[in-house]
């Protein structure tokens, strides 16, 4: 691909999701039923409760009391995985029509993968609360909103580490060049770091308001850091078994 046709993807790709994020970011749920219905369905597939829509509200279920709202469509995580696709392995294409169907094909896949992604971790938001309540692991620092982040941030952080994977596999598949040298999970952690805590850091210092985001910016970073630390450990393991099967 020349360099204008890199470019003009990666452009349009941002744009896409610069798009989505400010038009959608705070929708309603009317308004977001193109993302909060494969959530609500993939969820019940998962094992979840069966849940139904309510104009204005979301999908509900009334005797869990819970409600898939436009607060868990997962905005946020699909316009990070579109550009994450487009801006990384668009440049690694060598031909335009490779480059082309790449940008395109990533806007639907970016939209499957975050509703596949979002039922997990409605399923994990549903059950693991009412069992650590159970094992009485909700009384002293682990509250409701930190289990919530917690939850939030290790289903979405591993979901982009194994999306840059299958995104780096099938980049190669089709002849694509290396993307990075970083290698690994330290692209898709960058990505996650700058758009999670980045982002919200910089918009709380020009308002000048840091409550709360020293708590937060410390659980999302020992969140992915252990699982980081967690991938390092499986990553070596699997080479170390590997050798001793081929000797």
């Amino acid at each position: 691909m020349k360099k204008r046709e890199v470019f003009g993807c990666i452009l349009f790709g941002l744009l896409t999701a610069l798009g989505l994020r400010c038009f959608y970011g705070n929708a309603g749920s009317d308004a977001l039923l193109w993302i909060l219905a494969p959530t609500a369905w993939w969820t019940q597939i998962l094992g979840g409760p069966a849940f139904l829509y309510e104009p204005g509200v979301g999908y509900v279920n009334h005797e869990i009391r819970y409600i898939i709202a436009p607060s868990c469509a997962g905005v946020r995580f699909l316009t990070l995985s579109l550009a994450m696709l487009i801006v990384i392995f668009v440049p690694s294409q060598k031909s335009r029509r490779q480059g082309y169907a790449w940008t395109i094909l990533s806007i639907p896949g970016a939209w499957l993968f975050t509703g596949i992604v979002n039922g997990l971790r409605m399923v994990l938001s549903i059950y693991l609360p009412k069992l650590f309540q159970g094992l009485g692991l909700m009384d002293g620092w682990l509250t409701w909103e930190r289990l919530h982040t917690i939850i939030g941030t290790s289903v979405y952080f591993t979901a982009l580490l194994i999306l840059y994977q299958v995104g780096a596999w099938i980049s190669r598949r089709m002849g694509g060049r290396e993307c990075s040298r970083l290698g690994g999970a330290g692209v898709p952690a960058l990505w996650y770091f700058l758009v999670v805590l980045g982002i919200p850091f910089v918009r709380r210092a020009l308002a000048g308001n840091y409550q709360g985001f020293g708590a937060y910016a410390g659980v999302i970073l020992t969140v992915c850091l252990s699982i980081l630390c967690l991938t390092r450990i499986g990553g070596a393991l699997g080479r170390g078994w590997r050798r001793q099967k081929t000797k």
